[in-house]
């Protein structure tokens, strides 16, 4: 079976290869409502219907590691994430023989999908990921600033990058992104995290109209469709 991709909405995003399954940054609650922040569509996948591998999550915050979309929404064999995010699991009352840390410089192998954690400027152990599978090296920016430490990312050689754009709330602007993207030399860029909150939102036209003319091909996915690794467009 060939891998795919899809995207969920925000910076939720699901890996499928013939043997693994790895879904990052899962969010299908409500639950960051009371902070002001109220889902602008309901959750693409009904309670129950999904189930993965491992549930990945870059950082501690209510909208990438929610305790209730990781009770309810979906069934997960592993957890797999920065050292606070266990912790968090941990004292929510999560098996801890189920929970794996994955801090800034280190490596999983998902099965037949390998996850790397690098630098995120977001919290205090945030990560981004990479993930390689069947030869091709995807970089999921999670939330993160623009800083001088996310350009050694470079040298991990990713394909396609997935970028957060919003500007706001402790990410790059997406001017920010389309420089970072050309800085990775990336052969296709993708907007994320921009389109669940009103009070976080953008455009992510401006962010694709910015590589016309360039080498790195912009693209805005479709939500909840799954790609092939050959549509998405290296």
């Amino acid at each position: 079976m060939p891998a795919t991709l899809t995207w969920y909405g925000q910076a939720v995003f699901l890996l499928r290869s013939e043997t693994v399954s790895v879904i990052i940054d899962p969010y299908f609650s409500d639950a960051c409502a009371d902070q002001g922040f109220i889902r602008l569509y309901a959750p693409p996948v009904r309670k129950g219907e999904l189930a993965v591998d491992y549930a990945l999550s870059t950082h501690d915050h209510g909208d990438h590691l929610d305790t209730e979309t990781l009770r309810d929404y979906f069934s997960w064999k592993h957890f797999i994430g920065p050292s606070s995010c266990v912790a968090h699991l941990e004292r929510e009352g999560f098996a801890p023989e189920k929970l794996r840390p994955l801090n800034r410089g280190e490596r999983i192998d998902a099965g037949d999908i390998k996850l790397s954690a690098v630098h995120a400027e977001h919290t205090e152990d945030s990560i981004g990921i990479i993930a390689e599978i069947q030869g091709k090296r995807l970089y999921f920016s999670g939330d993160t600033l623009m800083n001088p430490a996310l350009f050694s990312i470079a040298e991990e050689k990713p394909d396609a990058g997935f970028l957060c754009i919003n500007g706001k709330f402790g990410n790059m602007t997406w001017q920010e992104a389309v420089v970072f993207a050309h800085a990775l030399k990336l052969k296709a860029a993708y907007p994320c995290h921009y389109d669940l909150f009103a009070v976080n939102a953008e455009d992510p036209a401006f962010f694709v109209m910015a590589f016309q003319g360039s080498p790195v091909k912009g693209r805005v996915l479709e939500r909840g469709r799954a790609y092939g690794l050959e549509e998405i467009s290296f």
